[in-house]
């Protein structure tokens, strides 16, 4: 039998009563039992300390999670979403001047783009003519006729201009309406004031596209005549060689005529002309009671010194700018030079305290009277026009803006009541103005027919 040995190593000892071969036989057979037993116990062994680390890593790995059961379902949102959304730009209007930016009397156009900018950049300030912003363009006319045709042209053409704000002077009104009646150009004009537009344009003078917001020269001058007549009885004219100024004879020397006021003279001068003592020594020997004249501030400036150097007192009377807060500033150094003069004008800023503030705070000096007339017509004519037109046919073309230029209804502060007659003629009142003390005193409106 087997016993156990220490060491857990068995040894198997079995009793022969054979031969001696047999002996040794059986000895080798148990040794060679015992060597296969202790390598199968070695390899058990083994298996076991294996079987012990695989099942340490195990505990030790990230545990795999079961594949959950996927459940598909539709599920319906209702959600309002607001989204700010940015309106195309709408076309844009623009505005076509023309004036004198060159030449002795360049600060006429300075001034009138002076306030057509300031009534733009208003305009735009508060979203624009109906959602359409402003923008101004200007052409240089340098007082000259053809200038001012071609001026009209590249307004046109070139720059694609909405209408027309003003073109400066009367002359260069006349010589581009046929280009804006060609083009269906609206000019909506504020500077010009011959009656001689009225009388050749507008619906009832062939031009429909012509509209004229403030009184013309014969209004204004119906208006002061009443002054001259309650004053003197004798005057003589010095008068700008301009279309302007020829048609000022035209519609004064008849009404001053019928009231029994003599003109003794009239005489021309032309823009820019440094001297005047040969002119004022001839009007000098004729001892007129009162002299009438149509000086821009800057003409005017050297005039007004040299007639009273020559030792004139004679009242003036004027259509012009010499009655003017530009003109003031000009005459700074004796402010008694102005004294007394009275002028007919179609604006008043004196009428519009608040405009005066907002172009002084711009500009950083006080309005001329050059800018007042095409402030009006963009900044407070023009807007209702256009939204006129947009209710009436939901568009702001030439036409429609046109069509409801002639049903406008407005009142302009600098100005009055706009309303057009079958000239497209407005009949605004003219104020009579006049320089005291140094400043310029609002005399008077007096009503239009």
């Amino acid at each position: 039998m087997g016993s156990r040995e220490g060491g857990d190593h068995y040894r198997l000892t079995v009793n022969f009563s054979a031969s001696a071969d047999l002996a040794h036989s059986t000895e080798d057979t148990v040794m060679r039992g015992e060597r296969q037993m202790e390598r199968l116990l070695r390899i058990v062994t083994l298996v076991a300390m294996l079987a012990l680390i695989v099942g340490s890593v195990a505990s030790c790995a990230t545990p795999v999670a079961p594949t959950p059961e996927i459940i598909k379902e539709t599920v319906v949102v209702q959600q309002t979403v607001v989204v700010e959304v940015t309106p195309e730009p709408k076309e844009p209007i623009i505005i076509g001047t023309s004036a004198p930016f060159t030449g002795p009397i360049a600060s006429i156009g300075e001034h009138i783009m002076r306030a057509l900018t300031l009534a733009a950049e208003e305009l735009n300030a508060e979203g624009g003519i109906a959602g359409h912003p402003v923008r101004v363009v200007a052409c240089d006319e340098d007082m000259a006729v053809e200038q001012a045709v071609a001026c009209a042209r590249r307004l046109v053409e070139q720059d694609k201009v909405t209408l027309i704000v003003g073109m400066g002077f009367s002359g260069a009104v006349l010589a581009a309406q046929p280009i804006l009646e060609e083009y269906n150009i609206i000019d909506l004009e504020s500077t010009a004031s011959a009656a001689k537009l009225t009388e050749t344009t507008g619906t009832a003078g062939g031009n429909i596209w012509f509209f004229r917001i403030g009184a013309h020269d014969g209004m204004m001058m119906a208006a002061l005549s009443d002054y001259i007549a309650e004053e003197v009885d004798t005057i003589s004219f010095l008068i700008a060689n301009t279309e302007q100024g020829r048609g000022l004879v035209a519609s004064l020397q008849p009404l001053l005529d019928e009231k029994g006021v003599e003109v003794l003279s009239v005489d021309y001068f032309e823009t820019g002309q440094p001297d005047y003592r040969p002119v004022i020594t001839k009007i000098k020997g004729l001892n007129p009671e009162a002299l009438f004249v149509n000086h821009e501030a800057s003409d005017g400036n050297v005039f007004i010194r040299q007639y009273r150097e020559l030792g004139m007192t004679a009242p003036i009377f004027e259509r012009g700018s010499i009655v003017s807060k530009e003109f003031l500033e000009l005459t700074a150094d004796d402010p008694s030079l102005g004294e007394g003069i009275m002028g007919a004008v179609h604006f008043s800023d004196l009428l519009d305290p608040e405009y005066e503030q907002r172009y002084l705070t711009r500009w950083g000096g006080p309005p001329a009277a050059h800018g007042l007339g095409p402030y009006a017509a963009l900044r407070w004519v023009l807007p209702v026009a256009v939204e006129m037109a947009i209710q009436e046919t939901g568009e702001a073309t030439s036409s429609s803006i046109r069509d409801a230029l002639e049903n406008i209804s407005v009142d302009v502060p600098m100005l009055g009541h706009v309303e057009f007659d079958e000239y497209n003629q407005a009949h605004p009142p003219v104020k009579i103005h006049q320089i005291q003390n140094g400043e310029i005193v609002l005399l008077a409106q007096v009503p239009t027919e």
